[in-house]
């Protein structure tokens, strides 16, 4: 717990609710002493030379609110923040982890990064003490000015690239991986079918890159004999993400060429689970303009990007 005195006549006052003081009550020489004993910290406030804490919330909210995102501040010192448009919601961590550290404020976020809708609630910001050195946190906003993004998506032109294999229905595939490209505002410009050999899949893969801004490739994602696709992606293009807790398995890879042009890969069991699937992650982080290098450095390459590059070699 931390407690805040601010000196302002006639007294000083405690800046949130600790033992028996309440946030708001003044407070006597003897008592803050105490307090400051037992580990609390204060911070001498000027008279007349302080925010209240509407105002410094508000000055906060205006820098952490960045592109895409929008925030209202409440009489108690309270800013919530929500989507401004559709789009894909990030934090920058460091900004905000610079500013909890702080103890002046409290900070809460959704899960993110997240696809969301416009007016979604995304995170609330409240102060904690009755009044603020300008100074001290106007160089707060220098460090989380523009934390909170809601990127907007790019309208992709997607071609689909169904791997052609004994058992796999591609008619249901297909249906499943158009649906979601069409969920995210994109383009379906072409499916092709291809056999599973390594050679089939790198041309398939390279005539869609070639006429279309990306290519989501559905199936030929085991480790068994006869399945090619995440060697070919190995050897040839930039790993972003493989591997992570989503469905309907966790082989699905993000990958990007020598353009940046996207290239996503899902196991053909796509097909059984239609929302909430491994697109849902991936096409989002595709259609943005969330640079590649950005994506392969936060999420560190997926958790098996690793294993991949010990295997196969890619790069």
């Amino acid at each position: 717990m931390i407690v805040i005195r601010a000196e302002r006549a006639p007294g000083k006052v405690a800046a949130c609710s600790v033992g028996g003081i309440e946030k708001g009550e003044e407070i006597d020489d003897r008592t803050a002493q105490e307090l400051e004993k037992a580990g609390h910290r204060y911070l001498p406030v000027e008279d007349g030379g302080g925010l209240g804490e509407v105002e410094a919330c508000e000055i906060l909210a205006q820098a952490l609110a960045g592109d895409g995102v929008s925030f209202e501040v409440s009489d108690e010192g309270r800013a919530v923040f929500s989507a401004a448009r559709r789009g894909f919601y990030t934090v920058w961590r460091e900004g905000v982890e610079a500013l909890i550290r702080t103890g002046l404020f409290t900070f809460a976020s959704i899960a993110q990064p997240a696809h969301v809708e416009r007016g979604d609630i995304l995170a609330v910001l409240e102060a904690l003490q009755p009044s603020y050195v300008r100074e001290e946190l106007l160089e707060l906003t220098t460090s989380a000015r523009g934390a909170l993004r809601t990127a907007e998506y790019k309208r992709l032109r997607l071609c689909v690239i169904l791997v052609a294999k004994g058992g796999y229905d591609l008619d249901s595939m297909e249906e499943a991986v158009v649906d979601s490209i069409r969920r995210y505002g994109c383009e379906v410009c072409g499916v092709h079918a291809t056999a599973p050999d390594a050679e089939s899949v790198t041309k398939a893969i390279n005539t869609c890159l070639n006429g279309c801004d990306g290519a989501v490739v559905a199936g030929g994602l085991s480790n068994k004999p006869g399945d090619y696709v995440t060697e070919v992606v190995a050897c040839k293009y930039r790993i972003a993400l493989y591997g992570f807790p989503m469905k309907p398995t966790a082989n699905a890879i993000l990958a990007y060429d020598g353009d940046d042009k996207p290239l996503i890969c899902v196991p053909s069991r796509i097909a059984a689970f239609r929302r909430d699937n491994a697109l849902d992650l991936l096409l989002p982080i595709a259609a943005t303009e969330v640079d590649p290098d950005v994506v392969i450095t936060t999420w560190n390459g997926g958790l098996k990007k690793g294993w991949i590059e010990a295997r196969h070699g890619g790069r």
